[in-house]
């Protein structure tokens, strides 16, 4: 059986979600367990909007130091919902409400903030692989966008490479995916240290 050619982008990606999650729980509470959903998927912006289909936020950065280039971590927007949830407290009836009407200006800026928390978590992780790569926290760098993938704007122009995940909590289950420029995912080394 060929090796994926993209094997280093799925177990960096794999170990940068993992580095988020448990995070994330520490910080606010929320139990996501990550489970990757196949291969990597090299493509457009059609491709990779095809499999997760509907609302999303996507957390735009750029990598720098030894790799550099943009990426972008994508979740469904009912998953948003959670996140912002228990990061305020909210109670279980708005955020459902928040996952079936959208979300709030103030739930975007809320996000903001778990999307630096994100950053931070995958920096942790780089320092603990010994890499020379950051993920930047700048505000200049860190945006978050609302909308379908094919949406201008949502995801960089050119050829990508995504990896689709599914995100459980409480017994549900939430897409997402985490996208890198084809010209990074090709500077990926594929064997992702581990210490």
């Amino acid at each position: 059986m060929p090796k994926d050619p993209h094997e280093g982008v799925v177990k960096l990606s794999e170990k940068m979600l993992a580095a988020v999650a448990k995070d994330w729980q520490e910080m606010i509470g929320i139990e996501l367990q990550i489970e990757r959903d196949g291969s990597a998927i090299p493509g457009g912006t059609a491709e990779l909007a095809g499999k997760l289909g509907g609302t999303c936020l996507a957390v735009e950065t750029q990598i720098t130091g030894d790799l550099q280039g943009p990426v972008h971590i994508v979740f469904s927007r009912p998953l948003v919902a959670r996140v912002v949830g228990a990061m305020v407290m909210l109670p279980e009836g708005a955020i459902e409400e928040k996952e079936k009407n959208g979300l709030e200006d103030s739930d975007l800026e809320a996000f903001q903030e778990m999307a630096n928390l994100l950053c931070g978590s995958c920096n942790n992780l780089f320092q603990e692989l010994g890499r020379n790569v950051r993920v930047s926290q700048a505000v200049e760098d860190l945006q978050v966008h609302e909308g379908e993938l094919t949406k201008e704007g949502m995801l960089p122009e050119g050829e990508l490479v995504g990896v689709p995940v599914t995100f459980r909590n409480e017994g549900r289950e939430f897409s997402g995916m985490q996208v890198f420029t084809a010209k990074l995912a090709e500077r990926i080394p594929k064997k992702v240290p581990v210490k």
